[in-house]
């Protein structure tokens, strides 16, 4: 799949266990409605694994405009703690390749990572 957006903000290089490093960003995927003007906003979170953060992200910049070719992933769990099952579903949308559409000026506008749903 692809989409393009701003890249808003690249998280700090994680290390979940000793062979697996993940880096997530935030896309600003926003449009604006034709008539009114007003804007739709549409934040996504997407995730770099491995090798891939050392050639794929590290070239762009927060505030660059961007195409973001990305596979979507899923997958249903479970994990037993105290005697309980919880039993859950994750997804992430996983980057094989960005290009830069347009290089940022140098203004970026400070993303707040909140994960609230509103």
């Amino acid at each position: 799949m692809e989409i393009t957006g701003k890249l808003l903000k690249k998280s700090d290089i994680r290390q979940p266990s000793e062979t697996f490093t993940i880096q997530e960003f935030y896309l600003d995927c926003s449009r604006y409605n034709q008539i009114t003007g007003q804007k739709r906003e549409n934040i996504l979170k997407f995730q770099v694994t491995g090798s891939k953060i050392d050639t794929v992200l590290s070239k762009v910049n927060n505030g660059d405009l961007v195409n973001v070719f990305f596979n979507v992933k899923g997958r249903f769990w479970e994990k037993e703690t105290e005697g309980e099952t919880k039993k859950g579903h994750s997804q992430s949308l996983d980057v094989w390749r960005i290009d830069i559409k347009q290089p940022s000026n140098g203004e970026t506008t400070e993303y707040e990572d909140d994960d609230l749903p509103f």
